[in-house]
């Protein structure tokens, strides 16, 4: 598609009589029956893999939730549009449980296709009202079709932070009844798009018209990258993403029209959801997986309610969550705190808190260098979030951990270089790798990682908001090791004070070792939520069969900048999967306790475990958790025992 090319879907009900409400639809079709025929095969040679099979949801998928916000454009004296009283907002609000019900409740087919299996009942999509934000422009209360970004350039004028969620733009342009929706764009890969929905002429002085809700479930679908089957939009039997469960029989474009009855001979409408008749409500399996995949990876998901905190990965060294605020230090649960230097604003935003860096007084944050963070000749993942500031073109750090000795440079570093992230990597000589996407100067939070495994044809990646920024790149000729025993610095060098950054950093977490793609897209997902601030890790610990006791520990975190006090509880797991023996009964001297963990440190809650009588073959394994609570958080963690009697040598 080109850049620069529109596609606006426009959907259109009227009320003066059944027979003329009759939706937009461009190239209408007529055919004789309502019997459907196979579906010609792609033209050879042009057929494409499958791209959405991986993403059909099932009642085990998590629910991703779509966030809203209603924007009513009045005219100046407050009139001809939906009112501030509590009757008016209720009707709006009527609006999301039933766009919910049409996501979750899938109604049977009219025309089911012979070839095709139905399994999704429930496409594990939901939709939540944040905001209702009431305007008074006589302009705007009119403007008509193909007219409506100046909406959206008040709502964000207005209501910044109303970027993050999908915006819905009422205004009465025209008579009511005589409904029409409008989407600006589909889903893409440019994960800064905006996409909003123009809602026209709802107000009825009274209660919502129940046409209202379908046409704005329909409206849905196309932000979440579903056409008309009416149109020919789903006409490309060669695409990866082709429905070949909703166009299954040969006729397409299908029949549409707002009074037509999709169970009826002599046309081949049916009750799809993309549809244009009256009754239209079932979604195929393969329109569920194209919208979960929208949702999933392209850039409709920066609109997804967080649902909670995500548990850190493994392997993280270093966490600074700039949670402070303010003064001089910057916890670091995981090892040694950071000293915060220069002039650094606090702002209330990503996961609590971030710091915005200020000129003239270059300022930065500064751990003290520990064994932890020594990369050497290790892989490593790095991760913040960042918000740049529009036009800034310049170099920016966004973290560095070098030193200059005698002008040979050693170390590591993640900058942004005209917005494109930069791996540079220094072992005497130095090496800049760079993604081919840009994190966008739109002044709003973007998920930045980077990985890196060294020798490997695809070892350097890099991120943006959860997608992967371009294609991997080779590592193959680094070799050497980039050690540097000085301070991990945020926003500026070390080895100099140029490339201060200007903007905002939080967030900001170091790991020995490369994230996998899936475990960055769910930090990305997560948003505000954040990495969850209470966590910990258990271990698996090998038994040797003279050993009767077991010593072990839980090491329990806490990242928030206040102290926690912890309930905690041992117990032993059932013998399930990998845990073929039943898991202990005896945790010496206590199962139970509280215990108390410092602002941004990390403690182990040790016991002693009395050995299992499972334990008696080589492998076998016997599972515990450990089950905490603080302050409303809860925390699960698991370890096991196992014994490993063929690697203990001679007993003594």
């Amino acid at each position: 598609m080109h850049p620069c090319r529109r596609i606006v879907f426009l959907f259109i009900f009227t009320a003066t009589s059944v027979a003329a409400q009759q939706p937009k639809i461009v190239t209408p079709q007529v055919f004789t029956n309502d019997v459907r025929q196979p579906q010609p095969a792609a033209a050879p040679g042009k057929a494409t893999a499958d791209c959405l099979s991986a993403y059909i949801p099932t009642l085990s998928t998590p629910i991703l939730t779509v966030a809203l916000n209603f924007h009513i454009f009045q005219k100046n004296d407050g009139t001809n549009m939906w009112q501030d009283t509590p009757f008016d907002r209720a009707q709006l609000e009527s609006l999301i449980p039933e766009i919910n019900n049409r996501y979750s409740v899938n109604c049977p087919p009219s025309d089911p296709c012979p070839s095709s299996t139905r399994t999704v009942t429930d496409t594990r999509i939901r939709f939540v009202l944040k905001n209702i934000y009431f305007y008074r422009d006589t302009a705007l209360n009119a403007a008509l079709p193909f007219n409506e970004a100046p909406l959206f350039a008040r709502a964000l004028a207005d209501h910044p932070a109303a970027k993050n969620q999908l915006n819905i733009l009422f205004n009465q342009d025209g008579p009511n009844p005589g409904y029409s929706g409008l989407v600006n764009t589909l889903p893409s890969t440019n994960m800064a798009q905006d996409q909003y929905i123009h809602m026209r002429n709802t107000y009825t002085g009274g209660f919502l018209n129940w046409s209202t809700h379908g046409t704005l479930a329909h409206e849905m679908g196309h932000v979440l990258g579903l056409l008309h089957p009416y149109d020919g939009g789903e006409c490309i039997p060669n695409a990866c993403d082709y429905l070949s469960d909703l166009v299954c029989g040969g006729a397409c474009p299908q029949d549409g029209g707002w009074g037509t009855d999709p169970t009826a001979p002599g046309n081949t409408a049916t009750n799809n959801i993309m549809g244009g008749v009256r009754d239209s409500c079932f979604i195929t399996d393969r329109q569920a997986a194209r919208m979960q995949r929208a949702l999933q990876t392209l850039s409709t998901k920066r609109y997804l309610e967080p649902s909670g905190c995500v548990p850190p990965p493994a392997d993280m060294v270093l966490w600074l969550p700039l949670d402070e605020p303010g003064g001089g230090t910057a916890l670091n649960p995981l090892g040694t705190a950071g000293t915060r230097t220069g002039t650094i604003n606090v702002v209330n935003e990503v996961a609590t808190r971030g710091i915005c860096f200020a000129s003239p007084a270059p300022p930065s944050v500064d751990v003290p260098h520990y064994s932890d963070i020594s990369i050497g000749a290790g892989p490593f993942t790095i991760e913040a979030w960042v918000k740049r500031m529009p036009g800034d073109n310049g170099k920016r750090v966004v973290v560095e951990k070098k030193s200059d000795q005698n002008g040979s440079v050693r170390g590591i570093a993640l900058l942004l270089e005209e917005g494109y992230p930069l791996l540079e990597l220094s072992a005497s000589t130095t090496t800049a790798l760079r993604a081919t996407v840009k994190v966008p100067d739109d002044n709003t939070w973007h998920h930045v990682a980077a990985t890196f495994v060294r020798v490997d044809p695809n070892g350097a990646r890099f991120y943006i908001d959860g997608t992967q920024a371009g294609v991997p790149l080779s590592t193959m000729t680094l070799t050497a090791p980039f050690t540097a025993i000085v301070p991990f610095r945020v926003g500026k060098s070390v080895i100099g004070s140029s490339s201060v950054m200007q903007g905002c950093i939080d967030e900001v977490t170091l790991y020995r070792r490369a994230l996998a793609a899936s475990e960055i897209n769910t930090i990305a997902a997560a948003r505000g939520a954040g990495k969850c601030q209470f966590f910990g890790s258990a271990s698996v610990q090998s038994v040797c069969p003279a050993e009767t006791t077991v010593a072990t520990s839980v090491r329990v975190c806490n990242a928030s900048a206040t102290s926690r006090i912890v309930s905690y509880a041992f117990a032993g797991e059932p013998a399930a999967g990998s845990c073929t023996v039943a898991g202990p009964t005896t945790f010496l001297p206590f199962a139970t306790g509280l215990v108390s963990v410092a602002a941004g440190s990390c403690i182990n809650v040790s016991t002693t475990i009395s050995r299992p009588s499972g334990l008696t073959t080589q492998a076998a394994r016997s599972c515990y958790r450990f089950d905490a609570t603080s302050n409303g958080a809860m925390l699960t963690v698991r370890g096991a025992l196992e014994d490993q009697r063929l690697n203990c040598g001679p007993p003594h």
